[in-house]
């Protein structure tokens, strides 16, 4: 997150009103419980994945927050915690790419300057790799060939900023003062998808608009603009952490800016993609709302009758010329965040958790299956395997089956932010209905634990694993600033023949 460079009375009341929650007294220092007895027995049944102990590799003072494989191997986005106590605070990320996991050092990797943050990156079928960054006042795409050297580097200019849509539901619509090429509360508001060789972009701007971009690789290696397509008219949201003066000293989740990030993915034959942005507890009902302003469209109504709820995700399909196809909300029946997006095959999966209860463990996961060409909704399913659950991310595990990847065994303070250390959470959801199933037995480091990213390796035998332990959870480091750390894996799951 990002210092605010102007903020208004609603937003300095909802920051001491934050700072008073995320303060409130909370125990979350116990180290994670060894993983459960029936967890255990189950992973030893036949039929079920089983983690392969000679092909893993460690990545001490990092965690790894997203893994993609190619033909030239693996490559890990890597993410050293940070403190939300003072801002800005921003994301410290690298990236790294790795041959075999059985060799012990990565053949490449990227550290940005001082002055840049690291946000994400899209691997193509070449092995190249196009990331994006935030500098001073702009987002920059750069390009690496697949031994991870840097080809070139494109400024993502965009002049077009300036007229782009505001709905303002207070009065007329105008933009909000000191516009920017990010928001008010983070920079950490891009993400790509690989269309082929080429990318697409989305980003959040400094007026809270969702644009997507597509660019198209030269010979050179810098990437040229091809289309430029707005999602969603920017409107205001509300920055939760914005005073920089919370009580706790880790944002485990990311719950402070959930409502600003922004999701992209993109099918395998690059035809095409989906963009997903959150309508959460903080910028209820207004991404909806704001939609059905700009674009005439009413994502409320559900087909059969009635009002879907007020917690989900919009859902925007274009096509490769940057077309909108159609748009699509997924909703929860409860306050739910946004965590993760995902196409497999013919359908994309939406990830993340919501509050079910008031209590401590009151906060479920949950995955939800659309069409990902028509966004139609095939199945949404709870998920709640042992006090909190979240969904970050998953796989396919075969033709009828899906490994879905988070973190579980959490408690959170049930009128505030703080959430306690977890436990990894690996499981199996049936691909035709979205059915819980077993859950694998995954080794449980000291701390806190999240598996983040899972990707098919060999279809039908083996998956890759990228996570962490020996993290922090909220309130982890108060005073021990050496817990202001985490181990990061590489770890392959092999299934059964």
């Amino acid at each position: 997150m990002i210092a605010p460079r102007g903020t208004s009375s609603l937003l300095v009341a909802f920051s001491a009103l934050v700072t008073l929650a995320l303060g409130a007294c909370w125990d979350d220092d116990s180290p994670a419980a060894p993983a459960d007895a029936g967890a255990t027995d189950a992973a030893t049944d036949a039929g079920l994945p089983t983690i392969d102990p000679s092909d893993e590799l460690r990545l001490p003072g990092f965690a790894v927050v997203k893994l993609r494989v190619g033909a030239q191997g693996s490559v890990a986005l890597v993410e050293k915690p940070t403190s939300c106590e003072s801002m800005p605070a921003l994301p410290v990320r690298q990236l790294r790419w790795f041959l075999h996991l059985s060799d012990a050092d990565f053949y490449g990797s990227y550290v940005p300057a001082a002055d840049e943050q690291l946000l994400d990156f899209a691997l193509h079928p070449s092995g190249e790799v196009t990331a994006v960054a935030a500098g001073a006042d702009a987002y920059r795409l750069l390009r690496f060939d697949a031994s991870g050297t840097l080809r070139a580097t494109t400024l993502l200019a965009d002049p077009d900023a300036a007229n782009d849509p505001f709905i303002d539901f207070s009065g007329p619509s105008a933009p909000p003062p000191l516009p920017g090429f990010a928001p008010r509360a983070t920079v950490d508001a891009a993400r790509l998808a690989p269309l082929g060789e080429d990318v697409a972009v989305v980003t959040r701007t400094g007026i809270d608009t969702v644009v997507a971009f597509g660019y198209d690789i030269e010979s050179s290696g810098t990437l040229t603009r091809r289309f430029r397509t707005v999602i969603e008219a920017g409107i205001v949201l509300i920055p939760v952490g914005i005073s920089g003066a919370t009580a706790g000293t880790v944002d485990t989740f990311g719950q402070l800016d959930n409502a600003f990030h922004v999701f992209i993915d993109a099918a395998a034959d690059g035809a095409g993609f989906t963009v997903a942005v959150a309508e959460t507890a903080f910028t209820t009902p207004m991404v909806v709302a704001g939609h059905r302003s700009h674009f005439h469209e009413n994502l409320w109504r559900r087909p059969g009758g009635g009002i879907k709820s007020q917690w989900g995700a919009v859902l925007t399909r274009l096509d490769r010329e940057g077309q909108r196809v159609v748009s699509m909300y997924v909703d929860a029946p409860v306050e739910a965040e946004l965590q993760g997006l995902r196409t497999v095959g013919d359908a994309t999966y939406v990830l993340g958790r919501m509050q079910t209860q008031s209590g401590a463990d009151g906060w479920d996961a949950y995955a939800a299956a659309v069409d990902s060409a028509s966004l139609q909704l095939r199945w949404f399913t709870p998920v709640d395997v042992e006090a909190g659950d979240v969904l970050f991310d998953v796989a396919a595990a075969g033709a009828e089956r899906l490994v879905a990847v988070g973190a579980t065994r959490y408690t959170q303070n049930p009128s505030g932010f703080s959430i306690s250390e977890a436990a990894p959470l690996a499981i199996f959801l049936a691909r035709g209905d979205g059915a819980p199933g077993a859950r694998l037995d995954i080794p449980v480091g000291p701390h806190h634990n999240e598996l983040r990213s899972i990707v098919e390796v060999d279809p039908g035998r083996a998956l890759r694993l990228g996570g962490f332990d020996d993290g922090p959870a909220t309130h982890s480091a108060e005073g021990d600033p050496s817990r202001m750390s985490a181990d990061g894996f590489l770890r392959t799951l092999r299934l059964p023949r």
